[in-house]
């Protein structure tokens, strides 16, 4: 059974009845232009050119709280762009990154100035659309979301650990092509949903029920298995650490769809009985490796069939409690196992309600 009663809040609908107020019963998450005089020293920074990696830093430095940015260093954007072809260097300061700093400044009329936080226990919904979704990505590029530094409750959110990590050399390639491919793409808009769930433990004892018939397949990828329920083996803040060291599964996948960077924008951590599903982004490129041998290796061409305004393609996060390999013992205590069972109860509760579709865990099952 749910726990609490769910609610559905549309961005998308919000922006466009010239709303700027959350309804009644919604913890507001302020946005950077919120506040005047933050937005203010953010659009002069983001207003003048950048023809370097320096200016990159000073803009971001020159509305950041100095507490914080006085640790940043950033080193790992610094390697990627000396790496770059020159070529590539000039477009990403003459055209890329201009483009990527407009649309940060187009938040005023993309998002209001608060938008709907999904709280932990909440079984709240929340739509964006494609373009605000990359306005929301823009500006954590630019780490314009200044509250978010340190929050110990929510996942990061900006960039500026990344750009002073090594791992930045390869995630660069992925986040920029996720703009090129914004910049040029000419398809309509579609929508994102985040989605939080909270189940209620079955009595496990008592259950007479007899298990479902299983059918399980080696074949195929996990982010293109179309019409499965995708699974997100996810550290319990969304994303991980994508925007720092990480280049494991969960990092990956958002590294092949930034759009998954919402998620990580508006959900508190996960509880022991909660999963988050997010539906309709889009994968924009292809990928060689894992770990450290991660490399970009190209354009990918999405082909998910759509429903209505969202692209079907459902991914369900959801974390595991981490042992070590010599607690064995201990993982296999009856309240960590009772613990797990409930997680992969609120994690697959998605998949049978309102219709029965497959899992795609690929190659996992942590």
């Amino acid at each position: 059974s749910m726990a609490a009663r769910s609610r559905v809040h549309d961005l998308a609908d919000m922006c466009a009845a010239g709303s700027r107020s959350l309804p009644s019963g919604w913890t507001a998450l302020k946005m950077p232009h919120a506040s005047p005089e933050l937005w203010g020293n953010i659009v002069t920074a983001l207003q003048r050119p950048m023809d370097s990696v320096a200016d990159i830093e000073a803009a971001i430095r020159s509305y950041s709280p100095a507490a914080v940015a006085s640790r940043w260093q950033f080193r790992g954007l610094q390697q990627y762009v000396a790496e770059m072809h020159p070529s590539e260097r000039l477009d990403l300061f003459r055209t890329l990154l201009p483009q990527m700093a407009r649309l940060a400044l187009s938040m005023p009329a993309l998002l209001p100035p608060a938008i709907p936080l999904l709280r932990q226990r909440s079984q709240d919904t929340v739509l964006f659309t494609r373009q605000q979704a990359a306005c929301i990505v823009s500006n954590a590029f630019f780490c314009t979301f200044t509250t978010r530094h340190g929050r110990s409750s929510m996942p990061m959110i900006n960039f500026a650990e990344l750009f002073d990590n090594g791992t930045c050399v390869v995630k660069m390639h992925f986040v920029l092509n996720y703009f090129r491919r914004y910049f040029a793409a000419r398809e309509p808009s579609w929508v994102i949903k985040v989605q939080r769930f909270s189940s209620v433990e079955p009595p496990w004892p008592t259950l007479a029920a007899p298990l479902q018939h299983v059918v399980v397949r080696s074949d195929g990828v996990l982010e293109e298995a179309a019409g499965c329920l995708q699974a997100d083996f996810a550290n319990r803040h969304l994303g991980g650490a994508v925007l720092r060291g990480g280049q494991v599964q969960e990092e990956i996948r958002f590294l092949l769809s930034p759009e998954l960077l919402v998620s990580s924008l508006i959900c508190e951590e996960m509880e022991s009985e909660e999963s988050v599903v997010i539906t309709g982004t889009e994968q924009v490129s292809a990928y060689r490796g894992y770990a450290r041998s991660l490399r970009w290796a190209g354009d990918h061409v999405d082909t998910t069939p759509f429903d209505g305004r969202m692209r079907e393609t459902a991914i369900v996060a959801f974390d595991a409690t981490k042992f070590l390999q010599e607690d064995l013992e201990t993982q296999l205590q009856k309240r960590y196992l009772h613990r797990e069972l409930r997680k992969a109860f609120a994690a697959f509760q998605p998949a049978v309600a309102p219709a029965r579709v497959p899992i795609a865990t690929g190659n996992w099952g942590c």
